[in-house]
């Protein structure tokens, strides 16, 4: 998969390049490149994905069962391997280098990978200036220019692939994303699923190899 990936966009390049000796002229094109893959999720068997330490509980929402079942089945839509879910209890966020502890979940296959990992979900209001240009953009019926409120939530992540067999950590990567809304009444929920929409991008960036859209000049002479 990886190989027709890399030629396809080989391929592109050349039809693009013959195309540009044509004529005297330059052309602005869009081409799909693809990502290195900078961990191998797909050698393994099956991914489980296992309840996550939540470090400061909502009141307005479920933040781990929000997590395992968006990661759970976006990855099912997009791996080979079988996807399943898994209940553990996590205290605290040393049980992530406990190799024992992972060791020993009893797994259906030898060659699984567990997806686990802390998480945090903040909000806050803050004040911003939004000038009188801006505003008109943003409001058809704009006010006179000034501070307005903003809703901000920010998503944190700290998420670790570890080796069911032998308890091992074999990647890590922390993530921290926020968005801001110009309506302060914004729900945490929906907030919630634009920041993790975010973070599962750049996972399968790094899992999956996805291309990237990028912007390229042809000259000729």
């Amino acid at each position: 998969m990886k190989y027709l990936k890399y030629s396809k966009g080989f391929l592109l390049l050349c039809v693009l390049a013959l195309c540009a000796c044509s004529g005297g002229r330059h052309w602005k094109v869009r081409i799909e490149m693809p990502r290195a893959i900078s961990f191998e999720l797909e050698r393994f068997q099956e991914l489980i994905v296992t309840d996550f330490f939540i470090k400061t509980e909502r009141k307005d929402m479920d933040l781990n069962k929000e997590m395992v079942e968006y990661l759970s089945f976006e990855f099912g839509q997009n791996i080979s391997a079988p996807v399943s879910t898994k209940e553990i209890t996590v205290t605290n966020e040393d049980v992530f280098k406990d190799e024992s502890f992972w060791r020993d979940l009893p797994t259906d296959l030898d060659e699984a990978i567990i997806l686990t990992g802390s998480v945090e979900y903040k909000s806050e209001i803050r004040k911003a200036l939004v000038d009188e240009e801006k505003r008109q953009f943003e409001d058809p019926f704009p006010r006179q220019s000034g501070l307005e409120e903003r809703k901000f939530y920010t998503l944190f992540f700290d998420l670790y692939m570890i080796d069911a067999k032998t308890g091992k950590i074999l990647y890590t990567r922390n993530f921290k994303q926020t968005k801001h809304y110009s309506n302060p009444n914004q729900t945490a929920y929906f907030a919630f699923f634009d920041l993790i929409t975010i973070v599962k991008d750049k996972l399968f960036q790094a899992f999956l190899g996805e291309e990237l859209l990028q912007e390229r000049y042809l000259l000729s002479k």
